[in-house]
């Protein structure tokens, strides 16, 4: 499987809605990039989905779990050096 190194922005879009699901928009930025121009964003709807999106790009489920309590505690966070899938490098392009 082939990678691409960067860092994962979290944001917890909607914090001051406690009621609501939580919605988090995830922007991963290459170290590298092949090319110029705003990056895409794609978006997480509840803390099990972002839990299993962290796990699924081969986060630990420990460490998705840390992750996640920072998002919670700072509404946005940065995971720096993960190595994204080519997968779900076109997510983002």
């Amino acid at each position: 499987m082939t990678t691409v190194e960067g860092s994962l922005n979290i944001l917890w879009q909607n914090y001051p809605q406690p009621a609501a699901a939580p919605r988090y928009r995830l922007l991963f930025t290459r170290y590298v990039s092949p090319k110029g121009g705003a990056a895409q964003s794609r978006q997480a709807v509840g803390e099990d989905r972002l839990r299993s999106y962290l796990v699924g790009i081969d986060l630990t489920a420990q460490d998705a779990k840390c992750w996640i309590e920072q998002v919670h505690e700072k509404h946005t966070v940065t995971i720096p050096r993960v190595y994204m899938p080519d997968r779900e490098i076109a997510a983002y392009e």
